[in-house]
């Protein structure tokens, strides 16, 4: 039911989707303000940025499920394995009852 209702809003012409919508509008403008103003802040070295020991990659977004982040995590593992021999992929994901977990998995050596 929940979906329906997100759907209804996100793609109906209805009234109450509209307004739904212009309610909700200014909520979406001052989180794209304050990511706007976060991200000068890196540009111009005002927040201090770390470097990491090793090279990463972070595949995600803000969507949550049934985009395909895993996968393209994995193939990008198991593709890279020939260049080096002891790569790690951790999964973090956030538990209804406890905190993040992170799981080492080592991918397939080629053959």
């Amino acid at each position: 039911m929940r979906d329906r209702a997100l759907n209804h809003v996100w793609e109906s012409g209805a009234p109450d989707a509209r307004l739904a919508r212009a309610v909700l509008a200014p909520f979406g403008w001052a989180f794209g303000a304050a990511v706007a103003i976060r991200n000068l802040a890196y540009d111009r070295a005002w927040l201090p940025q770390h470097a990491l020991a090793l090279p990463a990659i972070a595949v995600g977004n803000l969507t949550v499920g049934g985009t395909g982040k895993t996968p393209v995590s994995a193939w990008l593992v198991i593709g890279g394995s020939t260049s080096h021999s002891q790569q790690k992929f951790s999964m973090n994901w956030e538990g209804s009852s406890t905190a993040s977990h992170s799981t080492p998995l080592m991918p397939a050596a080629p053959r």
